[in-house]
């Protein structure tokens, strides 16, 4: 897609990393809502790399401390709706 073309352009594209990360995001979140697990938990874990590669990048925006914290929390809201309470506590 066009989000992860433009980070393989530029992979130290702050508004590169952030589109695809927004884009991550919102696949998983239509996935979870169809209980699509898998593929929520793909995008996800998409998603907190993308946000991981931005707190590097600019480690002192705090809007990339924030986008981290969601993608912690949506893998651990994906883990105990599956059930794996013990891998939820660790994102938690």
């Amino acid at each position: 897609d066009a989000a992860r073309a433009a980070v393989r352009a530029d992979p130290a594209s702050a508004e590169a990393l952030s589109e695809a990360g927004i884009a991550a995001y919102w696949r998983g979140y239509d996935h979870f809502g169809q209980a699509q697990y898998r593929e929520a938990g793909r995008h996800w874990r998409r998603y907190l790399d993308r946000s991981g590669n931005l707190l590097r990048l600019e480690p002192e925006r705090a809007e990339w401390m924030q986008e981290r914290s969601y993608a912690f929390n949506n893998l651990g809201t994906l883990a105990q709706t599956e059930g794996r309470s013990d891998e939820a506590v660790v994102y938690f």
